[in-house]
C-alpha cells in the first residue's frame, strides 16, 4: 500500500492506493486549512472492502507525520481521525 498527498493550499488529501500502479483510492482523509498552520481533517473514508485493514490509522500516521514535519496543528473534526487521535498518546503533540 501506498500512500500519497496532495494539497492545493486551501484544501488537501491522503490517499492510499494498493501500488504504484493503482490509479482507484482504497482510501482518502481529507482536510482544509484553517490558519497557515492549522489543518482541519474533515472526513476519512476506506472502501469496504479495505475497512478494518488499518487503512485509515495509516493515512492519520501520514498526516500526522506531515503535520511534524511542517510544524503545523491538527485539528479533527472528523469522528474517526478524533478519536484515534486522541486516543493515540504519541499524536497529542500535533493536536491543536
Amino acid at each position: 500500500m501506498i500512500i500519497k498527498h496532495d494539497d492545493n493550499g486551501e484544501n488537501g488529501v491522503f490517499f492510499a492506493v494498493e501500488n504504484e500502479f493503482s490509479k482507484n483510492a482504497i482510501g482518502e482523509m481529507f482536510y482544509t486549512w484553517i490558519t497557515r498552520d492549522t489543518m482541519n481533517i474533515t472526513s476519512t473514508h476506506v472502501i469496504n472492502e479495505y475497512q478494518g485493514k488499518g487503512v485509515g490509522k495509516l493515512l492519520i500516521a501520514k498526516c500526522v507525520d506531515y503535520a511534524r514535519k511542517e510544524g503545523v496543528k491538527i485539528i479533527p473534526t472528523c469522528r474517526y481521525a478524533k478519536v484515534i487521535m486522541e486516543r493515540t498518546p504519541e499524536y497529542k503533540d500535533v493536536l491543536n
